[in-house]
């Protein structure tokens, strides 16, 4: 069995000043081999399915749905959207949920929901408190969470003063020459663990056979998708990963910036693609239009006047020495067998991995004074054929 899909990285460009850059990070982190994204029984219910039970439940990672942490890197305050993508069960009153659906047969699924629970980790590597007191529970799609706290490495750009407070490395602030960190926390992570409801449609051993689920996380500048699978009964592993696709340029870029990257060797960075399963390979592919039959990359304004440009993709996970330009429709990057790291308690685990940057170029030649003023956007498709 074979999955494909996709998520979308969209860039815009603007005959304006330049915008403050806006980058966050989200990875999977499967906390060594405890976290997984395949092999759940859906058969029956978790013993507790009252969302309510499970606010002040910081130890749902001992249950058999737990996912793992999604390590966090970024602005406070930005929200992360959970959307139930595919397969979507028959019975439409079950669209607005998130729900395992049998592989073969639509009509069969059980409901899910998800419990997070959002730590911090201090600069100095130790785990820092809760940061939102109450879990917060994932029941329906569209369903948000708000990062409470910004978390990096960065340090603050002039010393830290009265007036220009810092952290030190045990997420105090303050000032003074040990207070030299932008964000209170090194990360911020989210442990998610999917608990089974009690609604489902598959109470009859004829039922037995993979289920799948899929769903994305988006916010701001982040684009994710988590790709699950279960079974009932019959073990089977099915087709689990992560992908997102993290922008690292301005929300809007002046096209004065992008004057002078003309060439493959001189490419203006727009995005990380990171992909990650315990379990499957997969290919990665980047296109023009959503049904993957094109590589014209092109900004487009509101009255329809476009302007030309190229993607590249520079693969570090595998090592790829060159960039690639994405001229074709035939294009397509490969994972690699890794040891992950988690970056908060560093525990491994094995992972087929492709990590890269994606990366834009302009035709040379073009004048500025020649385009109509204002926003252009682009959307670069992310395709992922997993199996």
């Amino acid at each position: 069995m074979k999955r494909l899909s996709y998520v979308v990285l969209t860039v815009i460009i603007m005959f304006c000043s330049l915008s403050l850059l806006y980058s966050a990070s989200l990875i999977w982190d499967p906390a060594g081999t405890n976290g997984l994204l395949h092999g759940l029984n859906i058969r029956v219910s978790d013993s507790k399915t009252n969302p309510s039970s499970y606010n002040k439940d910081y130890t749902h990672y001992n249950l058999d749905g737990f996912l793992g942490r999604f390590t966090y890197q970024g602005e406070q305050d930005v929200v992360l959207t959970f959307i139930a993508e595919y397969p979507m069960p028959s019975n439409s009153t079950q669209a607005q949920y998130f729900n395992f659906t049998k592989v073969d047969d639509s009509e069969r699924y059980r409901r899910i929901f998800f419990v997070t629970t959002v730590k911090g980790e201090r600069h100095n590597g130790n785990e820092g408190p809760i940061l939102i007191t109450d879990n917060v529970k994932i029941i329906s799609s569209g369903d948000t969470l708000t990062i409470p706290q910004g978390a990096g490495s960065e340090l603050l750009e002039s010393p830290s003063s009265p007036t220009n407070l810092g952290y030190n490395l045990n997420s105090d602030q303050g000032f003074g020459p040990t207070y030299i960190y932008k964000y209170p926390y090194k990360y911020v992570w989210i442990d998610i663990t999917v608990i089974r409801d009690t609604e489902n449609n598959i109470n009859n051993n004829s039922y037995n056979g993979s289920y799948t689920h899929a769903f994305s996380i988006n916010g701001e500048g982040i684009s994710s998708q988590v790709n699950l699978s279960g079974y009932r009964t019959s073990q089977s592993n099915g087709i689990s990963y992560f992908l997102t696709v993290e922008r690292t340029c301005p929300e809007f870029i002046p096209f004065s910036a992008l004057v002078g990257y003309t060439t493959i060797q001189n490419t203006y960075p727009v995005g990380l693609l990171r992909y990650q399963s315990a379990i499957n390979d997969a290919t990665v592919s980047f296109y023009s239009n959503s049904n993957g039959t094109g590589t014209d990359f092109k900004f487009i304004n509101s009255q329809g006047r476009t302007i030309d440009y190229y993607v590249v993709f520079k693969s570090q996970v595998p090592n790829i020495t060159n960039p690639i330009k994405i001229d074709s429709t035939h294009n397509s990057f490969s994972t690699t067998n890794i040891t992950f790291t988690s970056p908060t308690y560093g525990e491994n685990a094995s992972q087929k991995s492709l990590q890269g940057d994606v990366s834009i170029y302009l035709p040379s030649g073009l004048i500025p004074s020649s385009f109509i003023p204002g926003a252009y956007s682009s959307i670069i498709y992310v395709f992922v054929n997993a199996n």
